[in-house]
């Protein structure tokens, strides 16, 4: 059974999720428009996909 406290707490925590999640996308969003202004409106993709793979050759170990 729920209670008036339960119910309250319920609702903080959704509350301070959804700012939680603004807040991510909120970031993102800057970062993408920063990188934007960088390398020229439209190639932010080529960025993001360079980075991703230098961190995968970083960071995966080969096998010798």
């Amino acid at each position: 059974m729920l209670t008036h406290t339960s119910v309250s707490l319920m609702l903080a925590q959704a509350m301070v999720e959804r700012g939680l999640l603004d807040s991510i996308a909120a970031g993102i969003s800057s970062a993408r428009y920063r990188v934007e202004l960088y390398v020229g409106e439209g190639n932010a993709i080529y960025v993001v996909i360079a980075a991703v793979l230098l961190l995968v050759f970083t960071r995966v170990k080969r096998n010798r």
